[in-house]
Parts: structure tokens; sequence; C-alpha cells
């Protein structure tokens, strides 16, 4: 038997209506301010128990690196290859970069070693400083370079059967002496220790240079400060 269609339109606008209250309700929750405030403290509570697992991970593997350590004694450091001495190589000495006549500045090989004689490629600064020890001792600097650690590693070099750095120092104006002394410092990095080495070189100067330190007053060597 088939409902009259008043009665069939006032079930449904029953049913309509219905449907609206329980989705006004639902809205309702979801917007209440208590609603909303546990939610937030439920993510807060989710956010420190990952942050307290993390922490605690972190922790657990710090405590056994501190036992690792331990384990490897107070002289562990002494038994690491470092440096403890640089050396300047003979093949140091003036460069020519533009083919002009006379050396535009020095090129210095620096091997920093270690315990055992051993060429290591250690971090650190290096100071690079030429002097000319025929002059006074205030005119004396020729030209100065300095490298930080950031730039050290550009300036390695490895070959079949050397290993080195190679610094570059170009003068501004080139020296009136052929006969210069390079003074090198390394701060290595692992144990803060400077290292200072000297060695002496020579430069090809152009004519004009040459002339020019024949004209001044030539003072005997002297040691560097």
């Amino acid at each position: 038997m088939s409902m009259p269609g008043s009665i069939r339109h006032c079930l449904l606008a029953a049913a309509a209506a219905a449907a609206a209250a329980v989705a006004g309700c639902a809205t309702y929750k979801q917007t209440d301010p208590l609603v909303v405030q546990v939610n937030n403290l439920q993510q807060e509570n989710s956010r420190l128990r990952d942050q307290l697992q993390q922490a605690t991970a972190s922790a657990a593997s710090q405590q056994d690196r501190i036992q690792t350590l331990e384990g490897l004694g107070p002289k562990r450091l002494d038994r690491l290859y470092q440096v403890t001495r640089i050396d300047v190589t003979r093949y140091s000495g003036g460069i020519n970069l533009g083919g002009g006549a006379g050396d535009q500045g020095v090129r210095v090989y620096i091997r920093p070693l270690d315990q055992q004689g051993d060429v290591i490629k250690a971090a650190g600064t290096f100071k690079v400083q030429v002097f000319d020890l025929a002059q006074s001792p205030q005119d004396s600097l020729v030209v100065g370079c300095e490298y930080p650690p950031e730039e050290t590693a550009k300036h390695w070099y490895g070959g079949f059967i050397t290993y080195q750095y190679q610094f570059d120092c170009l003068w501004k104006s080139p020296p009136r002496h052929a006969d210069l002394t390079v003074q090198v410092s390394f701060t290595d990095y692992l144990t803060g220790q400077t290292f200072l080495v000297q060695k002496a070189i020579k430069v090809n100067l152009a004519a004009s240079a040459t002339r020019q330190a024949a004209k001044g007053p030539t003072l005997g060597p002297t040691s560097l400060p």
C-alpha cells in the first residue's frame, strides 16, 4: 500500500531536520572551547613524549661514548697520529706567473709531519712570511700571507711520491735582494700547538731591482723577531 504524499514529505522533512541537528551538534562539539583545549593538550603531550624519547636515546648514546673513551685510557691522544713538526721543502722559492722579468712572489711547499716523520694532512692555520734580512729590521718583511683552516684544504696537493701544502705569496713590490728567508707558522686545530720553521730561499729579480739594491746600503744578516 502506497504512503500518501503528504505523509512522505513530512517524514523526509523530519529526517532532514534530524540530520541537520546531528551535524550541528558535531560542529558544536568540535568548536567547543573545552574540546579545543583538550585536543591541544593531547597534541602537546604527544610532542613532549617524542622529545623525551629522543633525549633518552641521545643520553644513552652519550653514555656509551663516555664508557668507550674511558676504556681507551687517558693517554689515547698520545697514540693518535698528530703533527710534531713542519717542514718547508727544498723546492720552495721564487715563482714567475706572468712570464715577465723577475719573480712575482714565492711558492712555499709545507709538509706537516707526525711522530714517525710521515706527512699527514693536518687541519689548521698557516701563516707565511717572507723576509729580506739584508734590510733593516723595520723594512725586512717583504710579504705575508695567512690561510685559515677553511682555505688550507684547497692548497693540499698529493702526487706519486710526495704530499704537501702549496702556498703562493705574491709581493706588491719586489724585494731588493735575491736571498730571502721564509718563516712559516702552523697552528694545529687538533692539539692547539703552534709550530714554526724558517728556510733560506733564492728568487730571481728584475734587472731594475738588482741595480736599485746595488745602490743602497747593505746591512749584515739579522735574526728574525
